[in-house]
């Protein structure tokens, strides 16, 4: 289990590194990548300056309990702090671009739809190619999400020979899981559609729905506090 990750976009290295690397590209360039399904490779002509004449900072990121949600009509999550905090300290607003299902973050941002991801967001070397990272603010574990009543203390992968876990196409939970088969362990990858995120995911195991997922660390911990019925089960992916 060597494959380790990391989370990204740290948001004031980000405005830095990632924005400032739109100038490297040529406008509207579209490419289709069948490595991680994205179709924009090249990012659009674009820059911090242009973001202050407009006056916002446009965030991509995931409603979720962790990266952005609304709680009694405002704005909240652990990402939207970080864009705010920043945007307040440059005069600017905050507009956010939730992630569509079947939509790619990275065509947001390389079509100029957005200005940058903070959405709980694994650093891969697939994505590295086509977008800059900022270093990272959150290093979490990837761990499997087991119903409560089918966890035993001590359980390991290698105890779960025929377990059926669900993630979704072009994720970095699918890479650690194709990573891991290649070391010969003996599960079975179920991928689901890309309109379920991974709270949904989580919630479908405590259902019954689904043998088992795949969740980082702290958004389990989330979850957790609200979804019954799962369990813990072994570390897929440790953080840096």
């Amino acid at each position: 289990m060597s494959k380790k990750y990391t989370i990204a976009i740290s948001i004031f290295a980000v405005i830095i590194i990632a924005l400032l690397s739109f100038n490297k590209a040529d406008a509207g360039e579209e490419i289709v990548s069948t490595e991680i399904g994205i179709t924009h490779v090249n990012p659009v002509d674009f820059n911090l300056r242009d973001i202050k004449e407009r006056g916002s900072i446009r965030l991509i990121t995931r409603y979720g309990s962790n990266s952005y949600f609304i709680h009694r009509g405002m704005d909240r999550g652990f990402e939207y702090d970080f864009v705010y905090s920043f945007a307040r300290r440059n005069g600017l607003n905050v507009e956010v671009v939730i992630v569509r299902p079947g939509e790619n973050p990275i065509d947001i941002l390389n079509r100029g739809d957005g200005d940058i991801i903070a959405a709980n967001y694994t650093i891969t070397e697939d994505r590295a190619k086509y977008i800059a990272f900022s270093k990272p603010y959150n290093l979490v574990d990837q761990i499997l999400v087991l119903p409560a009543d089918k966890f035993k203390a001590g359980i390991e992968l290698a105890d779960l020979d025929g377990l059926r876990i669900a993630v979704r196409n072009n994720t970095s939970y699918l890479t650690t899981l194709c990573d891991l088969r290649n070391q010969g362990y003996n599960f079975e990858i179920e991928l689901i559609s890309e309109d379920i995120d991974t709270e949904t995911l989580i919630a479908g195991v405590s259902e019954g729905r689904f043998q088992a997922t795949v969740a980082d660390h702290n958004l389990f911990q989330a979850a957790s506090l609200f979804v019954e019925g799962i369990a813990q089960g072994p570390v897929l992916s440790e953080a840096n």
